[in-house]
């Protein structure tokens, strides 16, 4: 009765080790007003525009003016979650410092904010470069019920420091992992598999010490 005991704490334990990875499968290119979409319980609502893939499906695209796209997501799930990491793909901005463009110049056009009852309780800002990269979120983004990405302007932006009109830069978001602290629908991380495995082998090593034992006795 003990190894059962043991054995469902160890199951029940990784069951509740689970995240939400959202990878965009149902997100569509651009056509009717799409403004909201909902993947593994996490509801998505565009900022500023559509929700809609432009090129690679599976992805998100976001820019920041002139086009129908969003300028930018938020996650919520109704309830708490940590925000965890999510990939980005780059592309070359337009911003220059005069007109032309000859020479353009990389500056900070991604903010990811958190919420937390309404308050802001993160932001951070920053390059979202060029090539695809995983941006890995710090602890201030635990415990949330809200998680923004968006497109941040230059400062000084307007029409005369842009290669053209809009958009000034844009760039692709996908595989945004949460972690819930409430009761939505998830999937169960890979790191949970671990505890199985432990379970099982405990199992065994206890079997095989009674085994022993009872051979032990009755020789």
């Amino acid at each position: 009765m003990k190894v059962l005991a043991l054995i469902s704490g160890l199951l029940l334990f990784s069951s509740t080790v689970q995240a939400a990875v959202l990878d965009f499968s149902g997100v569509t290119d651009i056509g009717p007003s799409h403004t909201s979409y909902v993947e593994k319980g996490v509801t998505v609502q565009s900022i500023g525009g559509d929700l809609a893939y432009h090129g690679t499906p599976g992805r998100v695209h976001i820019t920041d003016s002139g086009t129908s796209f969003a300028t930018g997501l938020s996650f919520t799930t109704g309830a708490r979650f940590d925000a965890v990491q999510f990939d980005i793909f780059g592309s070359s901005n337009f911003f220059c410092l005069g007109p032309g463009c000859n020479s353009p110049i990389p500056f900070n056009n991604v903010v990811v904010t958190a919420e937390r009852s309404g308050v802001e309780v993160a932001r951070r800002e920053f390059y979202s470069g060029t090539s695809p990269h995983t941006e890995v979120l710090d602890l201030f983004f635990l415990d949330i019920d809200r998680l923004s990405i968006s497109i941040l302007f230059p400062a000084a932006v307007d029409d005369t420091v842009c290669a053209f009109a809009a958009p000034c830069t844009f760039f692709d978001v996908d595989n945004v992992l949460l972690i819930p602290n409430g009761n939505i629908s998830s999937v169960p991380l890979p790191a949970a598999l671990p505890l199985y495995g432990a379970g099982l082998l405990m199992v065994g090593f206890l079997g095989n010490r009674a085994r022993r034992r009872n051979k032990k006795y009755t020789n």
